[in-house]
């Protein structure tokens, strides 16, 4: 999977628009368009490359690397995720943000249930 890819996937599972991680990334959003439709060289030393890896607490070597290996399928099936196509996720990646809704989801429920008034 390309860095576009990935950085797409990242934007799409976090739900933001292009305009909001353009921001974020301290880029404006026609240059981030040009980084997730591939049309921008990318490397390790690349400072928007170091902003994605902190914003998304991802590693750079994940993001720049092309190799298809211990992927999950393109399709999610989890009812927790949007009704998306996540091109190729790694399946740690999707592990975590799977964990991470779920946390979401049982602390919503004590909130709700009132567990946590005075």
């Amino acid at each position: 999977m390309s860095f576009g890819n990935k950085l797409k996937m990242l934007r799409v599972c976090n739900n933001l628009d292009q305009d909001t991680i353009s921001k974020k990334l301290h880029i404006s959003q026609p240059v981030y368009s040009r980084y997730e439709n591939d049309e921008k060289e990318v490397n390790e030393d690349n400072p928007v490359v170091k902003r994605v890896s902190e914003e998304f607490d991802v590693p750079v070597k994940w993001l720049l690397t092309t190799e298809n290996n211990s992927y999950v399928s393109e399709t999610a099936t989890d009812s927790r995720l949007p009704d998306t196509n996540y091109y190729s996720v790694p399946k740690d990646f999707m592990d975590a943000f799977l964990k991470q809704q779920q946390m979401t989801e049982q602390m919503l429920k004590l909130l709700t249930d009132g567990k946590f008034r005075k």
